[in-house]
């Protein structure tokens, strides 16, 4: 008996996901206590067999994905026009901008506006132009989105050309939103300076980075980093004052700051509600 026969005798089936699973699983179909004994025998024996099985299957249904997601990440929906009154679906065709094949698309768009109801009447040069405009408009969304992620990179690699080494350690704390990471990092810049700096995602406010150490002589540790009028303070609560600034950052202070900010755990972090 073949691995697909067993397969197919018994109702089995594979259990999706990450992993590859080392046996298959019952489906819905009911067994008695001999089939079950069977099943059981015979994977012990064909165990080998069973495992390439599964590692073929898996990797033939991960290659299909793939070739699925490049396809939809390669295709534009063109909307031709609509289709009357109603909850009729309007006409349109998808298009593989990879395959610039204008008479397949105007063989699909013929067969989309042929349906009832349609409202315009569109000449080829009409639906040649709807479909450029649309792999147009694709493109712009593509640029601006590798922009950004240009920006992003160089962004970053402009807040770590400072910086020589950064080790970072996790402690979990509690707030209003239960258990969450705060991280301490200690920032080695090429300068020589060590700074260290925590960072935490408080509840309701966002995201903080302070210094694990005094900023001026007689002071608590901490504090809290501010920007005013463009420029980056250490401020600090004055019990029956509110919060006062103390000093500007330090250079060193500002490049290990802007590190943690653009670099850190929570640099792309919101406010937790």
């Amino acid at each position: 008996m073949t691995y697909q026969e067993f397969r197919a005798k018994f109702n089995l089936t594979e259990i999706p996901g990450e992993k590859v699973m080392a046996v298959p699983v019952y489906g819905t179909k009911k067994m008695t206590k001999k089939q079950l004994d069977e099943v059981s025998e015979w994977m012990k024996a064909n165990k080998p067999e069973i495992l390439a099985n599964i590692r073929a299957e898996k990797a033939a249904a991960m290659a299909a994905y793939e070739v699925k997601l490049e396809t939809e990440r390669n295709t534009v929906k063109v909307y031709l026009s609509s289709r009357g009154w109603g909850d009729y679906s309007p006409a349109e065709i998808y298009v593989d901008v990879r395959n610039v094949d204008e008479a397949g698309w105007l063989e699909a768009a013929r067969k989309a506006l042929s349906q009832p109801d349609t409202d315009l009447k569109l000449t080829d040069d009409d639906i040649l132009a709807k479909v450029y405009e649309e792999i147009a408009k694709k493109e712009a969304k593509e640029g601006k989105k590798k922009a950004a992620i240009t920006a992003e990179n160089e962004k970053r690699e402009k807040a770590l050309e400072p910086v020589a080494n950064i080790e970072t350690t996790e402690e979990i704390t509690e707030d209003e939103d239960g258990k969450v990471p705060m991280y301490s990092h200690k920032v080695t810049l090429k300068s020589g300076t060590v700074i260290r700096l925590s960072e935490r995602n408080v509840f309701d406010y966002g995201v903080v980075i302070n210094p694990e150490y005094s900023v001026v002589e007689g002071m608590k540790d901490g504090g809290l980093i501010n920007t005013h009028d463009g420029v980056l303070w250490f401020d600090d609560y004055i019990e029956n004052k509110g919060w006062e600034r103390v000093r500007e950052l330090t250079q060193d202070e500002i490049d290990a700051y802007t590190a943690i900010k653009v670099t850190g755990k929570y640099a792309k972090s919101g406010i937790r509600m």
